[in-house]
């Protein structure tokens, strides 16, 4: 199978704060830089979660999958078509695709 699993999750807050408290309660690692908090689990190497706030309410912005890089071309054959990352996506590695599938 080409994709292996959950990578990350990215929600829209209206308010980074509560959110960033309510994960470091629960045991993650939080970042807060500026309008954008950073979850990670303490032994892990990526973000687990990333909350944007300014939004009017909560909300899913995108999720982040793990696939095989040697199924990728299968991957993207098997999708029923391509679109380009949300507003406000950065890949967390640089020189790798921002794009949806």
């Amino acid at each position: 199978m080409a994709v292996l699993g959950p990578y990350g999750v990215t929600l829209q807050v209206p308010d980074i704060e509560p959110g960033a408290q309510y994960y470091s309660e629960a045991g993650l690692l939080a970042k807060v830089d500026g309008n954008t908090a950073h979850l990670t689990c303490y032994a892990g190497a990526h973000e687990c979660i990333t909350l944007l706030g300014g939004a009017a309410r909560k909300r899913l912005h995108h999720l982040s999958l793990r696939a095989d890089p040697a199924l990728f071309d299968e991957v993207r054959r098997a999708a029923s078509r391509s679109i380009e990352s949300p507003s406000g996506f950065v890949p967390r590695r640089p020189g790798k695709s921002a794009s949806v599938i």
